[in-house]
C-alpha cells in the first residue's frame, strides 16, 4: 500500500510543470523606448488606415463613374439606333 502511494505521489510530482523563471523589471529607459515604439506603430497604422480610406474613395468614385458612363453610352446608342431607323 505504501509503495502504491509513493508511486502515485512521484507520478503526480513528475507531471507538475517547473516554475517559470522570474524576469527582471524593465528599466525606465526600456520603458521609454517601448513607449516610443508604440507611438510610432500607432502613427504608422493611422497613416496606413488613412491611405486605405483614400484608395477606397477613389475606387468608389471610379466605379460610380464607370456605371454612369455605361448608362450614358447605352442612352446614346439607343438614341442613335432610333434616329437611324427613322431616317430609313
Amino acid at each position: 500500500m505504501a509503495k502504491t502511494l509513493l508511486l502515485i505521489l512521484f507520478l503526480t510530482l513528475a507531471g507538475c510543470p517547473p516554475e517559470p523563471p522570474s524576469t527582471p523589471a524593465p528599466s525606465a529607459d526600456e520603458l521609454k523606448q517601448e513607449r516610443q515604439k508604440r507611438i510610432e506603430a500607432e502613427h504608422s497604422r493611422n497613416r496606413e488606415s488613412s491611405s486605405k480610406g483614400n484608395w477606397q474613395t477613389v475606387a468608389f468614385i471610379t466605379g460610380i463613374s464607370a456605371v454612369l458612363m455605361l448608362i450614358a453610352g447605352t442612352i446614346l446608342g439607343s438614341s442613335a439606333r432610333h434616329h437611324a431607323k427613322r431616317s430609313k
